[in-house]
């Protein structure tokens, strides 16, 4: 049940919306013990989105909600690749391995204005923690007294591919080294060469690939979309970037982030760089009417949720109460429908006490009378909870 049609739960931090959080517990079953393999091996370990794999570094230091579709992340489509010089030169390793350059265009997602991992959280964990910061900097190539400055350096993104790097968790005191595919949606952090330094989900510092010497065995939980021949690699950038051009995964559209920007100096990406989406791509599939009132099975003595698609449905807005102890609460929210009409995603914000939240929201149409809806808050909280079509539940005003 969402924080804001609850009265169970727990304090958002001073300084936020204090509003009630329910836990949501989802047991993911993965493969445990040290990821150890070898870098000429054969072994390569998938990592979903919202796992945090074997021995993390961090608790997640993730603001990004796991992205329920790949729609959003491949509109518009990455440039065609090159296959690498290294996976030319192995024949038993994926023969789909492809490389881009960091400095590609639209090699990387997120939403405009937010960011998708907390720097800050990240670098204060590994000051609280030196075994791990020690650990932390030597795979970086840095000493421990310079991670903030580090840090500072690297940009927060979203993976639009499957992506092979080697990562690194912590065990025993020590780095462990493992090669793994992140699957698409996965929030990182690249560094200025546009290159993947850190998994947000559980603090990991990566490094680039070793090609395999022999055939490759995928080991871990695959998600439906994966498949060998569409993994890529990302090699430096020629030079240092200043900006990272990123693909909004709500619009389709490119926006520049500074290289080191969190989200707040995001601006618009320069002229021709990528074809933003014009009226016939933007065309979608036929898509059911959401407009009405939506309440929540668990909580059905709650405000119904408010939703009013657009004429042609491509985009919506909404906005919902809280109730109980919460009934001064007041939350809105913009979403785009995606290229497949499966999902409307955008950001949110919610009020109450005079204090703003703000994070993104998605709405995964299961039938005409039922949505899922997943939230997460660019202060942590996140969730997924269903709504169902209530023709005749009040509408109150926002």
């Amino acid at each position: 049940m969402p924080w804001w049609q609850t009265g169970q739960g727990r304090a958002i931090a001073a300084g936020v919306v204090a509003v009630i959080v329910a836990v949501v517990v989802i047991i993911v079953v993965i493969s445990g013990g040290s990821k150890k393999s070898s870098a000429g091996g054969g072994e390569i370990f998938l990592e979903p989105v919202a796992s945090s794999g074997a021995n993390p570094f961090t608790a997640s230091v993730s603001k990004a909600a796991p992205v329920s579709t790949e729609v959003p992340l491949t509109s518009p489509a990455l440039p065609s690749p090159a296959i690498t010089a290294a996976a030319a030169s192995t024949p038993t390793a994926a023969t789909g391995l492809v490389s881009y350059s960091g400095a590609t265009p639209g090699l990387y997602g997120g939403t405009r204005h937010i960011s998708t991992c907390d720097t800050a959280q990240l670098i204060s964990f590994l000051q609280q923690n030196p075994d791990k910061a020690r650990a932390w900097a030597g795979v970086e190539g840095i000493a421990p007294s310079d991670i903030p400055a580090y840090v500072a350096t690297l940009t927060p993104v979203l993976l639009r591919a499957d992506t092979r790097v080697t990562n690194h968790g912590f065990d025993n005191g020590h780095a462990t080294t493992y090669q793994s595919v992140l699957q698409a949606g996965t929030a990182v952090l690249v560094d200025r060469y546009g290159v993947p330094r850190v998994r947000c989900y559980c603090g990991n510092p990566l490094t680039e690939p070793v090609p395999v010497t022999q055939a490759p065995s995928y080991t871990g939980p695959k998600w439906p979309a994966f498949q060998p021949t569409t993994v890529v690699v990302v090699a430096p950038a020629p030079q240092p970037q200043t900006v990272i051009v990123i693909v909004d995964i709500t619009t389709g559209a490119p926006f520049a982030r500074p290289v080191g920007g969190t989200g707040a100096t995001d601006g618009d990406a320069p002229l021709g760089l990528l074809a933003t989406p014009g009226p016939a791509a933007s065309a979608t599939p036929a898509v059911a009417n959401l407009t009405g009132a939506w309440i929540n099975p668990q909580a059905p003595d709650a405000p119904p949720w408010l939703l009013q698609p657009s004429s042609d449905g491509t985009t919506m807005t909404g906005s919902w109460r809280g109730s109980g102890g919460h009934s001064g609460l007041t939350g809105t929210f913009t979403a785009t429908l995606n290229s497949a009409a499966t999902a409307y995603v955008g950001t949110m914000h919610v009020t109450e006490a005079g204090s703003t939240v703000a994070g993104t929201i998605t709405f995964t149409i299961v039938s005409t009378t039922e949505l899922s809806v997943t939230y997460q808050q660019e202060n942590g909280p996140t969730g997924t909870f269903t709504l169902t079509r209530s023709a005749a539940a009040a509408s109150p005003s926002p």
